[in-house]
């Protein structure tokens, strides 16, 4: 029997940008993001763990990360299936910001990892009050 064990992230990532979207950016303030992934195993074996990693790298040194970052990179070890969420990154400036997200193969030789990578956009606008966005 198999151990499959796969990150099924693209529904969480795409859910998180169009919240994102929604939560504009003002002037004086910021926004915090949580980056939440769904990690699903199917054919689980008694008494064979497994640890895999999901990174999150930043596309360039301008984007914000979670605390704990090291060189653009923050990195989740998952045993379990289920969401995990990356801690929050705050954004005080208007801007796109761009991260890739994948799976680190654990050493379970009868796991089958996912092996995409997922691309992340965050948008954050400056609008006034009246709703309207302003240009940057």
């Amino acid at each position: 029997m198999k151990k499959i064990m796969r990150g099924s992230m693209l529904a969480m990532l795409v859910l998180a940008m169009c919240l994102t979207m929604l939560c504009p950016v003002f002037a004086a303030d910021a926004i915090t993001v949580e980056i939440p992934v769904t990690v699903t195993q199917s054919g689980y074996v008694d008494g064979v763990e497994d640890t895999t990693k999901i990174i999150l790298k930043a596309d360039n040194a301008s984007c914000p990360m979670p605390a704990g970052s090291e060189n653009g990179e923050y990195t989740l070890e998952v045993t379990d299936a289920g969401v995990v969420v990356f801690p929050a990154m705050t954004f005080t400036k208007h801007g796109t910001y761009g991260y890739t997200v994948w799976q680190v193969a654990g050493e379970n030789e009868l796991a089958t990892y996912d092996e995409a990578k997922y691309d992340v956009t965050l948008v954050a606008v400056l609008v006034d009050d009246n709703g309207v966005i302003q240009d940057c």
